[in-house]
């Protein structure tokens, strides 16, 4: 015989799932939707924006989130510039393009940041005001680089790696692209892991897409940014994750950004325990350990309880420094642990 409380859960569930649909997330049909707008948007722009520049979104909005505090983030990617591992094999052939090629430096960088070495290009001038003289050589400066454009665009405000709007509202970050996958998150694409998700097909077409590098180093004691230092991102990847994520997932996602922005940082005291990306990454991590079967409106208030019960078990085991800054996919990488296997919730203890 059916247990009446296990099956009043199971109700309490769907109406939890049904009024997030109804009055919070939006339904399947209209996160899809957003997502197809933001898609259309980019086809837009770049159909008839800048031949130096092309457009990329990322940030809650272009996610499939609209809820207060969803932001939009717009990734201007540079066609003038282009970012190797290694010196290019075709030297000559880009010496006579307009494209200025810099070269990763990871030794002397922090974990999830990189130097630039000024290769070669059109335009190379020791007099260019984002150029750096340091030991090792000539170095693109991301400091230099971003003030260059905070002038160039005197009604915007920098903000991080971006420059913003008056309101506040749009952040705006010109980047660098890298088109190889980099060899510091190389782990990721062949780790452990207990469910099929994401699966090796996903896989192969993420490591196809190009790294992002913005214009922000890693923090110093005093607070101040590397002026060397480069930032990488793989918000072109992790969008693409998120895209394949079911709605239940979505909406433990959306509850994670509900309980960070209305409770956590609106206590001073605890105000920077979590943040935004690493709670993204604590998702990305329980994709990739519990089976999507998992998943279900009737498993929805257990799924968000592990998802809070990673978040504060694994908030100071993270082997690197800088977590509100280190790209999920390098976090992922360099995670030696597993993610906590047991997950006794109130419905468990009740049904059994």
């Amino acid at each position: 015989m059916e247990n009446p409380v296990c099956s009043s859960m199971t109700d309490i569930s769907n109406m939890m799932y049904q009024f997030l649909c109804d009055d919070v997330v939006g339904s399947e049909r209209v996160v899809k939707y957003r997502r197809l707008f933001f898609k259309t948007y980019e086809y837009a722009q770049n159909k008839f924006n800048s031949p130096s520049k092309y457009i990329i979104t990322s940030g809650s909005k272009a996610e499939g989130l609209d809820m207060p505090g969803s932001d939009l983030d717009i990734m201007l990617v540079s066609k003038e510039h282009i970012v190797h591992e290694t010196i290019p094999q075709f030297e000559n052939k880009l010496h006579h393009s307009n494209i200025i090629s810099l070269i990763i430096d990871y030794d002397n960088a922090q974990p999830g940041f990189v130097l630039l070495k000024v290769h070669y290009g059109p335009q190379f001038d020791l007099d260019d005001n984002s150029i750096l003289r340091s030991e090792g050589g000539f170095f693109f400066s991301s400091k230099l680089y971003l003030q260059n454009l905070a002038f160039k665009y005197p009604c915007s405000n920098v903000n991080g790696p971006c420059l913003s709007n008056k309101d506040g509202d749009l952040d705006v970050a010109h980047s660098l692209k890298c088109q190889k996958w980099p060899s510091v998150a190389k782990k990721w694409l062949n780790r452990h892991r207990s469910s099929d998700w994401p699966s090796a097909y996903l896989i192969s077409k993420i490591v196809k897409e190009p790294v992002l590098l913005v214009p922000i180093g890693s923090k110093s004691n005093l607070g101040e940014g590397h002026p060397l230092e480069w930032r990488i991102s793989f918000s072109i990847q992790e969008k693409k994750l998120i895209y394949t994520w079911n709605h239940t997932q979505m909406m433990c996602y959306a509850l994670l950004k509900i309980l960070l922005n209305d409770i956590l940082k609106k206590n001073p005291k605890i105000s920077d325990l979590l943040c935004s990306y690493f709670l993204k990454t604590v998702m990305f991590w329980l994709s990739e350990e519990v089976d999507t079967t998992w998943w279900t409106p009737a498993n929805l208030p257990d799924c968000f309880v592990a998802c809070l019960d990673t978040s504060f078990s694994q908030l100071y085991t993270i082997p690197n420094r800088g977590i509100d800054s280190l790209p999920s996919i390098c976090m992922l990488s360099s995670s030696q642990g597993h993610l906590p296997t047991t997950r006794v919730s109130a419905r468990s203890r009740i049904c059994d």
